[in-house]
């Protein structure tokens, strides 16, 4: 009796063992792939005097689409804003360290393309930086458009992205991004990955709730997840909920109030982010400079 339950001790060890080694090469392979799309972005800010102010810095992914004419960074509206002598303003230096190769990763200017209304969004598109990585060749396009074949991943807006149906509760997800400003350092480009799950969603609201913890710099995160047997973008990251703890003095009162991190996320969907770049596709209003070889991967 006691070797029967051996046996079936064993065998179902195994099988878990098997089990587990299979998922965790799974999340590996998500966040290697998650990671790779993930791109730093710092933001310069002048004064009207001319005065440098200490840049803003955060997180954002690469996308693409069948019809843009190249490859595109989704962030965070806030994270290019700054108040300047009292005005709200728009960096007009952002700058994103991409990988364009395997060497090491690149910073690249870019240029703003649109910010969005109504959502926390931001669309960046990167130009060609005058210094190429050593493994990298210059490649001219049939239309005589110089372009890369970067290592880094990207998104696709058609066919990469979670529909409606397909954004559930309790669906684990992962983000990747520079809290603490982690990318800031010029030889290195080593996102922060954290998993989570999807804990509310209000059908048509265009933004969900996730249950994980994000910090100061996580903004503009790609959320992902693995949907079936590939890897789907939920939304991007834009900021965690604050809860409160109050103090009261010996009457009663409140005398104190001080903000803490919930653990709650909220997570704009990639719906929102399809829409709006479809937008200004067909309003001839992004129109690119890349050339559509530059998103092939070499």
């Amino acid at each position: 009796m006691v070797r029967k339950v051996s046996v079936v001790t064993c065998v179902t060890v195994a099988l878990f063992l098997s089990t587990s080694i299979s998922f965790g090469s799974e999340i590996e392979k998500i966040v290697e792939i998650g990671k790779k799309s993930t791109v730093f972005i710092v933001a310069n800010f002048k004064r009207q005097d001319g005065s440098v102010i200490p840049p803003q810095t955060g997180t954002g992914f690469l996308i693409d689409t069948a019809t843009s004419p190249g490859l595109l960074i989704v962030t965070n509206k806030h994270i290019l804003q700054r108040i300047i002598d009292n005005e709200l303003k728009l960096s007009n230096e952002i700058k994103a360290k991409v990988y364009l190769s395997d060497l090491e990763p690149t910073f690249c200017e870019t240029q703003l393309v649109a910010v969005h209304e109504s959502y926390d969004l931001a669309l960046l598109q990167l130009k060609l930086p005058p210094a190429l990585p050593q493994d990298v060749n210059l490649k001219i396009s049939p239309d005589g458009k110089p372009y890369y074949g970067i290592k880094a991943t990207k998104f696709s807006l058609e066919d990469d992205i979670l529909s409606e149906s397909e954004i559930k509760e309790g669906h684990d997800v992962f983000f990747s991004g520079y809290p603490k400003g982690l990318g800031i350092e010029d030889a290195a480009n080593y996102p922060v990955t954290r998993k989570g799950m999807i804990a509310q969603v209000v059908p048509k609201r265009g933004e969900v709730i996730i249950d994980s913890f994000s910090s100061p710099g996580n903004s503009g995160s790609p959320v992902y997840c693995f949907d079936g047997d590939k890897l789907k973008l939920l939304g991007i990251q834009k900021g965690f909920l604050r809860d409160y703890m109050i103090g009261y003095d010996e009457s009663g009162n409140i005398n104190s109030l001080n903000s803490y991190n919930s653990g709650l996320s909220i997570v704009i969907t990639a719906l929102v982010i399809k829409d709006f770049v479809y937008d200004l596709i067909t309003t001839g209003k992004y129109t690119g400079e890349w050339s559509k070889p530059s998103n092939t991967q070499n």
